[in-house]
C-alpha cells in the first residue's frame, strides 16, 4: 500500500546476497523508509530518510 513505485530501482550487495531495496512512505509526505525483505520475509530497515533527500 506504501510501495513507492516510481523512481529509480536500488540493489546492494548485504551479507554477499544481491537485495533489492524497496522504499515505502505515504501519498505526498517526504518521510521514506528504505530496507528489504530477508530469506525469512522479514523487513530489514536500511535507511530511514525523514525528508526525502535520497532519490528526490
Amino acid at each position: 500500500m506504501f510501495l513507492r513505485t516510481k523512481g529509480p530501482k536500488e540493489t546492494a550487495f548485504i551479507k554477499g546476497e544481491k537485495r533489492t531495496i524497496n522504499y515505502y512512505g505515504k501519498n505526498m509526505n517526504p518521510f521514506r523508509i528504505h530496507g528489504y525483505y530477508s530469506s525469512n520475509g522479514y523487513f530489514v530497515i536500511t535507511k530511514i530518510d525523514p525528508n526525502h533527500d535520497v532519490h528526490k
